[in-house]
């Protein structure tokens, strides 16, 4: 699955599991971040966003919950950024679950919407 575009100002909200060969492993004690940045090459530290998903409510289950507020998008500037979303396990091992790019569309209305949830399924190897 790959990201669709969203509204400056809209909240963006979607889930994922982590599998291996299948299976769902638990990444309760692990983090899941999403980064969103102008180009390719900037470092973390000029990203344009950066969250963490909440891994402790169904983490036991693969299962991360990524919520971007109206006001993280607010801060940013219409246009398309790349992002990745990746997974740091407790014991240092990183895994890129997705990258790509997406698009941050300028809106027409001042009135805040909130997007529906999106269910992701992202396989991990190790």
């Amino acid at each position: 699955m790959s990201l669709k575009n969203w509204h400056v100002g809209e909240t963006k909200k979607f889930s994922g599991t982590v599998l291996v060969n299948g299976n769902a492993i638990d990444i309760s004690g692990d983090d899941v971040t999403i980064r969103l940045k102008s180009n390719k090459g900037d470092s973390n530290a000029n990203a344009a966003l950066t969250r963490s998903a909440d891994v402790a409510t169904n983490g036991g289950n693969g299962v991360y919950y990524m919520t971007i507020t109206r006001l993280d998008t607010s801060q940013l500037d219409p246009g398309r950024y790349h992002y990745d979303i990746v997974l740091v396990r407790t014991s240092g091992d990183e895994y890129v679950l997705e990258s790509g790019r997406v698009g941050l569309l300028e809106k027409v209305s001042d009135v805040y919407t909130t997007t529906t949830t999106t269910t992701t399924t992202t396989t991990t190897t190790t």
